[in-house]
């Protein structure tokens, strides 16, 4: 092997790391929101118990559902998105599915729909 074909399989095994720690990130991520959702359940047992207003009790559960789902949207995207990167280590450069964006405008609609779910609530 060559000096420059050294350089090239390092570059290939820095890329493949660099590959998998994103994507442990952002199952790490996925993992959190999805354990966020189901702590949310204990909330809504406490809003129940509580005797809130129904709108609140859906609002509650409805912003649980969602934390739960967009772990799960995170997660199952960082893994198509790392099986894509890693396949096409060595190709030229070809732009991907942008799931940094998508997280968040996934996770900013989850903070607008919990601001109407207390706005909702204070003018109820």
């Amino acid at each position: 092997m060559n000096n420059e074909e050294i350089k090239r399989e390092l570059a290939k095994a820095k890329t493949r790391e660099l590959a998998e720690q994103t994507f442990l990130a952002w199952v790490q991520l996925g993992l959190i929101l999805v354990s966020l959702g189901f702590a949310s359940v204990g909330v809504i047992s406490f809003i129940k118990a509580q005797d809130y207003k129904r709108i609140v009790v859906v609002m509650t559960s409805l912003i649980a559902d969602l934390f739960t789902v967009t772990g799960f949207v995170a997660a199952t995207f960082a893994l198509l998105q790392y099986r894509g990167k890693i396949k096409n280590i060595g190709k030229p450069y070809t732009p991907s599915f942008d799931l940094p964006l998508f997280m968040g405008s996934m996770i900013s609609a989850l903070g607008v729909i919990a601001f109407i779910a207390i706005l909702i609530d204070v003018l109820l």
